[in-house]
C-alpha cells in the first residue's frame, strides 16, 4: 500500500482584528504516504459525536510523521479539506505491524 501526500494545518496564533474578531493564524506541514480510508458502516455505527458532526474518513499517518497535537487542525488533499475531530493520540501498544501508527485520525468535512 502507498498513501498520498497531504497538508496539514495546524492552528498556530489567534489574535484579534480591528473590529475585535478573532481570527487563527496557520502552520502548514505537509506530509507523504498519509492513509485516508472511507468509514466502515461499522465506524459509523459506532461513532458517537456532538450534533452536526459527521464522520467523513478516517486518516492514518505515517510512522515517520513526527507526533503533533491535531486539536482544531484541518486536513487538505486530493479530496477536499477536512476538519480532525477531537485531539487524537498514538496508541502505545509496542506492535508495529504496518508503516502506519495505530492513531487514527477521524475527519468530517469541512463546508464553505
Amino acid at each position: 500500500m502507498q498513501g498520498i501526500t497531504i497538508t496539514v494545518h495546524y492552528p498556530a496564533r489567534v489574535t484579534r482584528n480591528a473590529l475585535g474578531e478573532a481570527e487563527t493564524e496557520y502552520e502548514d506541514e505537509q506530509v507523504a504516504n498519509v492513509l485516508i480510508l472511507p468509514p466502515t458502516t461499522t465506524d459509523l455505527a459506532n461513532f458517537e459525536h456532538g450534533e452536526g458532526v459527521g464522520l467523513s474518513g478516517i486518516v492514518y499517518f505515517p510512522r515517520t510523521w513526527k507526533y503533533r497535537s491535531l486539536k482544531g487542525a484541518t486536513i487538505e488533499h486530493q479530496f477536499g479539506v477536512f476538519s480532525v475531530i477531537g485531539d487524537p493520540m498514538p496508541a502505545q501498544t509496542g506492535l508495529k505491524p504496518t508503516r502506519w501508527l495505530a492513531m487514527p485520525v477521524y475527519v468530517s468535512r469541512q463546508e464553505g
